[in-house]
């Protein structure tokens, strides 16, 4: 077994808590620190991260709203669905586990010294992330 503490690549138990959330859904209130800046909200999986976007990208272009909602909530249903493919051949032995590369907030807030600024969704590179904490640093 490789040391958890080592300097990895990614954090592997921000990258469970990602996995998991991809592979069963829910949601995990989190604070993360990237590039200086600290930013907090709910970890979401990657279905609901795409149903959301597809919500969103359909209030601003609504002539357009039925091809982008079908497309990502399509691209949202793909990413879960290879997530549980991946995760049942780690299972059998068939492959190595893989661990997700992208993780997803909602109800976002930007925080500083000055004002905090908030949106709806984000999301960023796991190896872009310096640290973490569990919970919403707001409240």
């Amino acid at each position: 077994m490789t040391d958890p503490d080592a300097s990895p690549d990614r954090d592997w138990f921000l990258a469970l808590l990602v996995d998991h959330v991809n592979e069963h859904g829910g949601s995990i209130p989190l604070t993360v620190t990237v590039g200086g800046s600290v930013i907090t909200g709910t970890l979401i999986g990657v279905g609901e991260y795409y149903e959301r976007t597809a919500d969103d990208l359909a209030d601003v272009f609504p002539s357009r709203a039925d091809a982008i909602t079908e497309t990502l909530q399509q691209a949202g249903a793909n990413s879960v669905d290879a997530v549980k493919r991946h995760k049942e051949q780690v299972r059998k032995g068939e492959t190595e586990l893989e661990t997700p590369h992208f993780l997803h907030l909602r109800d976002v807030r930007y925080l500083s010294a000055g004002p905090s600024s908030s949106a709806l969704l984000w999301r960023g590179r796991i190896d872009d992330v310096a640290g973490f904490s569990l919970g919403d640093a707001t409240s």
